[in-house]
């Protein structure tokens, strides 16, 4: 009874972190002014156009839908955009790498 007690609770607790373990910060000061600090699952790396980022984010549920009113260009064929804390990224939905970063007004960020 212990241990299936365990488990459950174990595998709710692992059920939530997953959504919170993908998160974009403020560009850091390690970062150019054309990246972002993106945190994935206690991992800190800077992240600019054509790096690849975690799959997650080629995910159908991951696409915003309100491109248009967020003023975002109509993401690319297979590709889509997600918002990552306050920046949106235009995501290759094959290979998961950025094609465009901009910030939370839907402008491109600042080439360094």
């Amino acid at each position: 009874m212990k241990k299936t007690l365990l488990a459950l609770v174990a595998g709710s607790l692992l059920g939530t972190a997953l959504p919170a373990a993908w998160a974009v910060n403020e560009p850091a000061s390690e970062c150019e002014s054309d990246q972002v600090s993106i945190k994935f699952l206690d991992h800190q790396k800077c992240y600019g156009e054509g790096d690849k980022v975690p799959d997650v984010n080629g995910r159908d549920e991951k696409a915003l839908k309100n491109w248009k009113e967020l003023n975002l260009p109509a993401p690319r064929e297979n590709a889509q955009w997600v918002k990552s804390g306050n920046h949106y990224l235009e995501i290759n939905r094959e290979n998961s790498t950025i094609i465009q970063l901009r910030d939370s007004h839907g402008k491109p960020l600042p080439k360094s």
